[in-house]
């Protein structure tokens, strides 16, 4: 059975794994190792055995290193949180555990395995939301809602002209046409609305730069419209987007 483990995590182990090791010789050099002491064979020993984890994974089991294969995987328990919520939590967290980690080397071998454990527990349960967190980005689930819909729920405030070369849709008691063709650029960021997380799209043409929030009605064929209609859109943009802070403008199509 294949050991589901990203890429961030396989690096993680190698990090603390080399750095430990590094770190004790250093130490043990400046002593001209003088001084082995019980507490310096045992963070040895550990960092050694994380190194051998971290090769062990990468010859017999192989490393996931998309987002997408970690959307594969089940959802067991359902926490109403998603991913882009939980990434927010600051990286610095975890750097700041590896520096403690490092500067235990020189008090006792617990606490640097108390910040090892600590930062490895946190990372996977960042690295696998599918598995812990209910992930509201969930594009197939989208998907499978909006298949017994009505045409006309599904539309919402968009409207596609017979021969599909413009759409027309309503925003703040406006109406507005756009051409495919007219389509120069495409932008896309996640919002953050306290309570959820929200994609907007900017949309520039030669008149004006259009806004399309995901609350709108009609959205989710809208994005499917979109992605037909314009082949040289970036296909992965919405995994892009959830991988980036929030309020992180992404490029997702350029016209030529």
């Amino acid at each position: 059975m294949k050991i589901l483990i990203t890429e961030k995590v396989y690096y993680f182990l190698s990090v603390y794994g080399w750095s430990t090791v590094i770190v004790v010789f250093i130490k043990l050099a400046l002593s001209d190792f003088q001084l082995w002491q019980y507490h310096d064979l045992i963070l040895l020993i550990l960092a050694v055995l994380i190194l051998v984890i971290h090769y062990f994974i990468k010859i017999k089991h192989g490393v996931i290193d998309t987002f997408l294969e970690e959307k594969r995987l089940p959802m067991k328990i359902y926490i109403p949180i998603n991913k882009a919520s939980f990434i927010q939590i600051p990286d610095f967290i975890g750097f700041v555990l590896w520096l403690f980690a490092l500067f235990s080397v020189m008090l006792h071998w617990s606490i640097w395995l108390v910040c090892f454990s600590i930062s490895l527990i946190g990372l996977l349960l960042i690295e696998h939301p599918h598995v812990w967190f209910k992930d509201s980005f969930d594009w197939n689930q989208r998907i499978e809602k909006i298949k017994n819909q009505h045409e006309t729920c599904i539309d919402g405030l968009f409207r596609y002209s017979a021969h599909t070369d413009s759409f027309t849709f309503y925003n703040e008691n406006q109406v507005y046409t756009v051409k495919w063709t007219d389509i120069q650029r495409i932008d896309a960021v996640m919002l953050d609305q306290f309570s959820h997380q929200e994609v907007r799209l900017f949309i520039l043409t030669p008149q004006r730069i259009h806004i399309i929030d995901e609350s709108m009605a009609g959205y989710t064929k809208f994005i499917a419209n979109l992605s037909e209609r314009l082949p040289l859109i970036n296909e992965y943009w919405l995994f892009l987007l959830m991988e980036m802070p929030v309020a992180t403008i992404v490029p997702i199509f350029q016209q030529d």
